[in-house]
């Protein structure tokens, strides 16, 4: 094994990133109780580099090989985010589609709806936008992802608070609705009984 001074920089910057891509896989999996496999593929492909670069006599061969590691450990933290957020995303939608037609509720329930829907709609976008991006420009974009993940957790948090009241007062609305369509047929009913 040799470590060449001039690359120093370049196994700690590995490190850093093997690390924080580690750390979003861990999030992801906590999410979606799936581990993100195209993400350990590339933290795979990233630990064969840098087996690879430690074999490696001459320093810019090794520089090359750690370049290799770090763009695969880059690839393996930006899937763990956009498997967390396309789940988040697929959640959020899930209870605006159990729900849509009980907004009203919502905004009784959580009084800051309003900012979580522009903040869903804009994190869909962004969503929409990285995936058309190519890869390389994706990196760019790619800090504004945590922001939009946090917005996402935050609702999705404000909503599981409140669940079984939300969907109570949903089933009371109903039921009322009803019986107060059941009163109006047998008031209808009674009235043409009368009538004849």
């Amino acid at each position: 094994m040799i470590f060449h001074d001039s690359n120093k920089s370049l196994f700690e910057q590995l490190s850093s990133l093997h690390k924080a891509a580690e750390l979003a896989i861990k999030e992801s999996e906590s999410y979606n109780s799936e581990i993100p496999i195209p993400a350990l593929k590339e933290l795979r492909d990233a630990y064969h580099h840098f087996d690879n670069a430690l074999q490696l006599d001459i320093a810019t061969d090794q520089e090359k090989e750690l370049y290799r590691a770090i763009s695969h450990c880059k690839r393996a933290y930006f899937d763990s985010k956009e498997c967390t957020f396309q789940y988040l995303l697929e959640n959020t939608e899930s209870i605006k589609e159990k729900l849509d037609r009980y907004v009203f509720i919502l905004g009784q329930y959580i009084p800051e709806y309003p900012t979580h829907k522009k903040n869903i709609k804009a994190a869909l976008s962004f969503y929409h936008e990285i995936k058309d991006l190519k890869v390389e420009a994706r990196e760019t974009r790619y800090s504004e992802c945590d922001k939009h993940i946090a917005n996402l957790k935050a609702f999705i948090q404000a909503y599981s608070d409140l669940e079984d009241d939300i969907l109570a007062d949903i089933y009371n609305r109903k039921r009322t609705v009803r019986i107060g369509a059941i009163i109006g047929i047998l008031g209808i009913l009674c009235s043409i009984i009368a009538f004849f």
